[in-house]
């Protein structure tokens, strides 16, 4: 276990390998989980289907982070976030993905609006209005979590119940239904989002274990 951050989480987190838990050992039996199976399948057939896909035709997402937190820092361990983002974005423009030319200011002022709800949920209203919002079912999250263990669906029930979540900043109605909202912006097929944080308190949770 305490290898586990060094040798499977980091090189997970950047990008070098994705693993996933196929089988678990009860006993002296080996037990297929059926759907971590399906899972890798799935991923197989859509891998090959996207090593056919035009350049042009894929749709990429790149997700940020920001530390430490504030609204206009835009920075991770020295990286200038922006330039590496526009930098990126020509990189990919060159080997023929559709994705919109931004400056390294038009990159600072998106990614500053997309991390100004964190800090000013007010600012939601803005997101929605210029269509820089995904939406996720709070009804799939929940489904999601009834098919955990019953000791861990306690742990998260515990601070997730349906009207808890009905009060948080990023959880809004839409018809009749829960969702949450996620801030991201595309610029052609390039959609850009900050990581959210741990806790609705920026700073807190920053290396818990359980969160």
């Amino acid at each position: 276990a305490p290898m586990t951050a060094m040798f499977i989480a980091l090189p997970e987190t950047w990008g070098i390998s994705d693993p996933l838990v196929l089988s678990v050992q009860e006993g002296d039996q080996e037990k297929w989980l059926v759907p971590q199976v399906k899972l890798l399948l799935d991923k197989v057939v859509s891998q090959a289907q996207l090593q056919n896909l035009p350049n042009a035709e894929k749709k990429l997402a790149v997700m940020f982070w920001n530390y430490p937190q504030g609204q206009n820092n835009l920075s991770s361990a020295n990286m200038n976030i922006p330039l590496s983002l526009q930098n990126i974005q020509q990189a990919l423009k060159n080997e023929g993905y559709s994705t919109d030319d931004l400056d390294e200011q038009q990159w600072i002022e998106a990614a500053q609006q997309l991390l100004a709800p964190f800090y000013q949920p007010e600012k939601l209203h803005q997101l929605e209005k210029n269509k820089w919002l995904a939406y996720y079912p709070v009804q799939a999250y929940q489904d999601w979590v009834a098919g955990l263990p019953e000791h861990r669906q306690a742990q998260l029930q515990e601070h997730a119940t349906t009207e808890q979540l009905r009060q948080h900043w990023a959880v809004v109605e839409r018809d009749g239904q829960l969702y949450f909202a996620i801030p991201k912006a595309s610029f052609g097929h390039l959609t850009l989002l900050p990581q959210p944080p741990r806790n609705t308190k920026l700073g807190e949770n920053y290396h818990a274990l359980t969160a």
